[in-house]
């Protein structure tokens, strides 16, 4: 993982560090914040393959692909991997992914499709908002909960008969979110995990997650309270490995920034299909809008070279 300042300076010295000729953002989404737009302005020049990627409407199936100017429509994961390998150069790919801008079922459909065409380099990108700007009150306009398509794992039931499950929630600071989740399923609070960003991502984060939460996050046990620097992939990684070896079915609420997702899939996506099974992917759907965050402190550029070698 790189730490960089995302001055001017610092994108041209990102943007000379690999023969990019691939980068993918978050289509529509890239005009609601600053540092959605930032990333696009800087890789959007004739050499580089620049696509677009957001969902067509409320759907999470459904996605919208930009390409050189063209917008189309596409239903379900399978037309839609067939239209991302067109849109693809011949050449040895060096593909840097916009996690920033990008919606989390759409990375899950991503990430794994880019894997397989074996690229020559692979890299993720994420920009840290200097604050967030949303109000305490504002809630996500949420839709069911579901499995994300190419996801679908283990029956809802069997985790309910399992004694050796465990539910793990990494916390952003949006109120009523995770509760959401623990309301639908009914969990029992011993079985509950809570990830906390330690050290946060902007000024006093872990103090918003924490805020955010507290009415569910006082029943659970303090040692089901885990805090990890968030922004070290690996590291999430690492956990969700210890965790895998220690319960039989884990839930997975991927409420918390982007790195945190990532970390977990750089342990999901290195499992057999046998042991995926035992993990579902909890989701609600976020309907994006703008004002959720404000400026750019800094970014993370992140080395997903791994996934290939491991493939």
């Amino acid at each position: 993982m790189t730490e960089f300042l995302a001055q001017s300076e610092d994108w041209q010295a990102l943007l000379r560090q690999c023969s990019w000729n691939v980068f993918i953002y978050g289509g529509e989404q890239s005009s609601k914040e600053e540092r959605c737009r930032a990333a696009l302005k800087y890789f959007s020049n004739s050499e580089i393959a620049v696509i677009g990627v957001n969902r067509q409407d409320k759907r999470h199936y459904a996605y919208q692909l930009h390409t050189e100017g063209l917008i189309e429509n596409y239903e379900g994961t399978i037309e839609f991997k067939q239209a991302l390998d067109s849109s693809l150069p011949n050449d040895d790919l060096h593909i840097l992914l916009d996690l920033t801008s990008l919606e989390l079922d759409i990375i899950l459909n991503l990430l794994p499709s880019l894997v397989e065409k074996k690229p020559a380099s692979l890299f993720g990108l994420y920009l840290v908002p200097e604050t967030y700007g949303k109000v305490p009150d504002d809630r996500l306009k949420l839709l069911p909960i579901a499995q994300p398509r190419g996801y679908v794992s283990f029956l809802p039931g069997i985790s309910r008969r399992s004694q050796n499950t465990a539910h793990f929630i990494l916390l952003g600071s949006d109120h009523g979110r995770a509760k959401y989740f623990i309301e639908q399923y009914d969990w029992d609070a011993q079985q509950i995990h809570a990830l906390i960003g330690d050290p946060s991502y902007v000024p006093d984060g872990e103090e918003k997650a924490k805020q955010a939460n507290r009415a569910w996050l006082v029943t659970l046990p303090e040692s089901n309270i885990h805090r990890i620097d968030a922004h070290l992939a690996d590291n999430i990684s690492r956990f969700f490995d210890r965790q895998f070896q220690q319960y039989e079915l884990l839930d997975i609420v991927p409420l918390g920034p982007k790195p945190m997702l990532l970390g977990f899939l750089l342990f999901y996506l290195r499992l057999s299909e046998a042991e995926r099974a035992r993990i579902r992917i909890l989701y609600d759907f976020p309907i994006p809008r703008p004002g959720c965050t404000v400026g750019i402190s800094h970014g993370y550029l992140y080395d997903c070279n791994g996934l290939i070698s491991d493939t």
